[in-house]
């Protein structure tokens, strides 16, 4: 009786686990720390520190960023924001920790539902740092494609520049900003 080579089972072996380790590694996500539900003016209060912060580092208008923020997440008590600390609908490239989630995208004019990969966090403050930092330089396919937002003189220059940018699909993304803005007075933070 012949006896199989040792070299072909652990050829095997090892392209198995490193086949899971593949699959661990897309896909497992630890378990994130879970931000409480908070009323919209403690949410406010909450990130304008982080904002403050990312204003100084990258002179982004704490007004936008506490707006986008309030915005896409419904004041932190979106499931994006409360399970994964996603702010800002930031989408997740091919390798950064990631979730499958329903979104609201406009194709075209129309308003649809479609599935999208969104950017796991470790915390509200990971999110708010990672956004500036986007804002601040771009994407892989366009380093200048935030720089009107940059370069804006206030939160409404702002506001349009992140929608003539792409940053969302919404056509009334800007006046949301503003209106959001205006609304709890976030202006006053910008200075």
């Amino acid at each position: 009786m012949k006896r199989r080579p040792l070299k072909k089972s652990y050829s095997f072996l090892l392209l198995f686990f490193f086949l899971l380790l593949l699959v661990l590694f897309l896909y497992w996500r630890p378990p994130m720390q879970k931000e409480t539900k908070v009323p919209k003016e403690e949410f406010i209060t909450t990130i304008v520190p982080m904002a403050q912060q990312s204003m100084k580092k990258y002179h982004i208008p704490v007004s936008i960023i506490i707006a986008q923020a309030a915005l896409e997440s419904n004041f932190g008590q979106s499931e994006l924001a409360e399970k994964y600390n996603n702010l800002f609908g930031v989408k997740a490239g091919f390798w950064e920790p990631g979730v499958d989630l329903p979104t609201i995208e406009y194709v075209d004019g129309q308003r649809m539902e479609v599935e999208q990969r969104f950017r796991v966090y470790r915390s509200w403050k990971q999110s708010i740092l990672a956004h500036a930092k986007l804002l601040a330089h771009g994407t892989s396919w366009n380093e200048q494609q935030y720089e009107a937002v940059l370069q804006a003189k206030n939160y409404q220059a702002a506001a349009y520049a992140l929608q003539n940018a792409g940053y969302a699909t919404d056509p009334n993304y800007a006046q949301k900003l503003i209106q959001m803005i205006e609304t709890y007075q976030l202006y006053r933070w910008d200075e």
